[in-house]
């Protein structure tokens, strides 16, 4: 487990010392900044009453949920898994006296810190903007605010888990990368005109994030870990017996 905790540190210090993942946190900080302006425009300025200020950190995070946060993840995924294959850096991790299995589940980790880098900034930003427009209020419901990013950063989890396993398929990052993006597609189209079989899609469960725990969304949480389960031990199992 020290190994995990170690590699998965060293993981998520070779992602943000890239350009991609400056760059995805500054346009996702430039995005929630955004829409918060508009937000404050509509509000105090046009006179609009769209939402109560408090509830501003929610509705971004749903907003950004729908694409953007899914999309930025698989691509620090991808890079992580595939991206290392494909420069023949993953050989230098091989060479390293722990087991394929440590480094596999430490690359999961390392994108899953990536996560909650992203999901903490657009809370602190999102946080920032409900006091200016709200004021102190929006601190009466902070508890429900952050129980909501954290069952959105399981959710997170789930397409790092995803997109790792699909990318241990492929010589190519960019290969990874369309196929990852046209199967998120593919599978939130498809669960429109399955009913309830589209319901059990694991696209389904990652957009339902905020109803966990919730008592009539009892088996969510069920699925979430069954996808879980099958996606990381298939991952590993993969990971074991693939050539550099």
């Amino acid at each position: 487990m020290k190994n995990i905790i170690i590699l998965s540190q060293n993981e998520f210090e070779k992602i943000i010392s890239k350009r991609k993942a400056k760059v995805l946190l500054i346009i996702l900080s430039i995005i929630v900044a955004g829409a918060g302006i508009l937000f404050f425009y509509g509000e105090n300025m046009l006179n609009l009453t769209i939402m109560n200020g408090s509830r501003f950190p929610i509705w971004i995070l749903g907003l950004m949920m729908g694409f953007i946060l899914p999309l930025f993840t698989t691509m620090i995924t991808v890079d992580s898994i595939s991206g290392e294959y494909e420069n023949g850096t993953m050989s230098n991790l091989y060479a390293l006296p722990v087991s394929r299995q440590s480094i596999y589940l430490s690359k999961l980790l390392g994108c899953l810190y990536y996560v909650v880098l992203m999901l903490g900034t657009t809370i602190s930003i999102s946080l920032l903007i409900a006091l200016i427009t709200g004021g102190f209020g929006v601190f009466a419901s902070i508890g429900a605010i952050i129980l909501t990013y954290i069952k959105a950063i399981i959710a997170m989890g789930l397409v790092i888990a995803a997109v790792s396993f699909i990318g241990l398929w492929f010589k190519s990052s960019s290969m990874t990368l369309v196929i990852s993006i046209l199967l998120y597609i593919g599978m939130n189209t498809m669960s429109i005109f399955l009913g309830n079989i589209g319901s059990l899609l694991p696209t389904t469960i990652i957009r339902l994030y905020d109803k966990m725990l919730l008592p009539n969304y009892g088996l969510l949480l069920v699925y979430m870990v069954s996808y879980y389960v099958i996606l990381t031990i298939g991952g590993v199992l993969k990971f074991q017996e693939k050539e550099v």
